[in-house]
C-alpha cells in the first residue's frame, strides 16, 4: 500500500483541480436557464413543507442542499416540475417505509459521510454487525465524481458468501 501512497495523493490533487476548474453543465445549479430556474422556484414552492419535515430535511442535506436537489429531481424527470413533486412525494415515502434515514446514523452516527479533502478517508464504523460483515465486502472507495457523489469500486467476483455465512450470524447480515 505505500507504493500507491503518491498514486492516491496525486489522484486527490488532480480530483481538486478538475473539480475546481470544471465548468458546471448546463442544468446544474450554477447553470440553469430562465426556465429552469423558474421550475426550481416553483419546485421549491411546490416542497417546501416536504423539505421542512425532518427526512426531507435530512434528504435535502444528503443530496448537497436544496437547489441541488431540486435540479436533481427536476433533470431527472425532464424539467416538469408536477413529475418531480410526484417523484420527490415517492422518494420520502420509500425512505420512511424503509427507515433509511436512520440506516447511515445507525452505523456511522454523527460522522460526515464523505470528506472533500481526503477521498480516501471513511466514516468509523459504530455497528458492531456491521464491523464483521465489512472485512468481507470486496468494495474500495475511488474518489469523488464532479457533482460531489462518491466513487465505489465494488469487486462483485470476489465476494464469497460462504466466509460471511461462515464467520457472521443471521443477525450480523
Amino acid at each position: 500500500l505505500a507504493a500507491r501512497g503518491p498514486l492516491v495523493n496525486n489522484a486527490a490533487r488532480v480530483f481538486k483541480e478538475v473539480f475546481t476548474m470544471a465548468t458546471i453543465r448546463p442544468g446544474f445549479p450554477g447553470n440553469l436557464s430562465g426556465e429552469q430556474q423558474a421550475a426550481v422556484g416553483d419546485l421549491g414552492v411546490r416542497l417546501a413543507s416536504d423539505m421542512a419535515r425532518p427526512n426531507g430535511q435530512y434528504l435535502v442535506s444528503m443530496m448537497g442542499g436544496t437547489e441541488c436537489f431540486l435540479c436533481r429531481l427536476l433533470r431527472a424527470r425532464g424539467w416538469d416540475a408536477d413529475e418531480a413533486q410526484k417523484l420527490c412525494g415517492e422518494i420520502l415515502a420509500y425512505r420512511l417505509e424503509q427507515s433509511l434515514d436512520t440506516i447511515v446514523k445507525r452505523i456511522v452516527g454523527e460522522q460526515p459521510l464523505q470528506k472533500w479533502d481526503d477521498p480516501n478517508w471513511h466514516p468509523e464504523i459504530k455497528n458492531d454487525a456491521v464491523k464483521k460483515v465489512a472485512p468481507f465486502m470486496p468494495c474500495g472507495r475511488h474518489g469523488f465524481t464532479a457533482t460531489g457523489q462518491v466513487v465505489e469500486i465494488w469487486r462483485i467476483n470476489q465476494l464469497r458468501p460462504t466466509d460471511i455465512l461462515e464467520k457472521c450470524t443471521k443477525e450480523d447480515i
